[in-house]
């Protein structure tokens, strides 16, 4: 049997978030030359590459991509795990899970919003690709997630809660959608079913240039290097330097909101969800 440390994990983790080693030795406040050390043990132990390097860009390998799901969960239920049994006995604790676009784009003020309503709770929230929170969900290690593709699971309740509005960018003001090219699309991931939808508005283009981690990742991209992306307008309603194509047609990306059945038969967890769904109906203003 393999003993991982839980940190080599954190740090795979950040790397892949942030594709960047020296982002990633900041925001773990480690030095670059402790990232690299951390990433090699984690492949001599398992004995597998783990990242790609190009220019510009860090990419996971096949490998890599494997263990990012499983990586995700042993973090989670491990920070979940020493957070539970920490939790004062007249506190209540909870755990909601969305995509990182998700939180970045309409979630951002939920937790302070929740601990204005709620002074006695031990709230932990997650940055989750989407493709596996309703897993998560189901095996209770998220109590709330929001999530691009509605799932069609009988154990669960799902409610569309919104739509984020998306259009074209570019950091030139002539570009059209017809100029769209593989070697200028940068994406995010938007979900499975998302990526049916822009291939069919987008039927020349089988690949991006570059699939980012986030939002700002890939504006950072297309400011210095040129690119198209498909963005919220409020992400770049300030910035001088992102220009809405004149012909980008309007997409609008369902999110959905799911939790089990068993989780709102506790009076105080439904008071969560229904509190979640007056927020939603008032679209987060704040």
């Amino acid at each position: 049997m393999l003993n991982v440390d839980i940190n080599l994990l954190r740090t795979f983790l950040e790397i892949e978030k942030t594709r960047h080693f020296g982002r990633a030795a900041e925001n773990l406040y480690l030095t670059q030359a402790a990232i690299s050390a951390r990433i090699k043990l984690l492949e001599d132990t398992l004995g597998i590459p783990l990242f790609e390097r190009y220019r510009n860009n860090i990419q996971l390998t096949k490998q890599g991509a494997r263990l990012l799901p499983y990586a995700t969960e042993m973090v989670e239920l491990w920070i979940r795990t020493t957070q539970d049994v920490r939790v004062p006995q007249d506190y209540q604790d909870l755990t909601i899970a969305a995509p990182e676009s998700v939180w970045n784009t309409r979630l951002s003020v939920l937790p302070n919003l929740f601990f204005e309503n709620y002074p006695k709770l031990q709230l932990i929230v997650q940055s989750i690709d989407s493709n596996i929170i309703a897993r998560r969900v189901m095996d209770r290690t998220t109590d709330i997630g929001f999530m691009y593709d509605q799932p069609k699971i009988d154990e669960l309740v799902v409610n569309k809660v919104f739509s984020i509005e998306l259009a074209f960018y570019s950091n030139q003001l002539v570009t059209g959608v017809s100029q769209i090219s593989e070697k200028n699309l940068v994406t995010i991931d938007l979900g499975i079913s998302f990526k049916q939808i822009q291939s069919k508005l987008l039927p020349h283009v089988s690949s991006p240039i570059f699939q980012a981690a986030n939002w700002q990742m890939g504006i950072d991209y297309i400011t210095q290097f040129g690119g198209v992306m498909l963005l919220p307008s409020t992400l770049v309603k300030d910035n001088d330097k992102i220009f809405r194509l004149c012909d980008s047609p309007i997409l609008n990306r369902d999110v959905f909101m799911c939790y089990t059945k068993e989780f709102i038969k506790n009076e105080k967890q439904l008071s969560y969800v229904d509190f979640l769904k007056k927020l939603m109906v008032n679209q987060l203003e704040y």
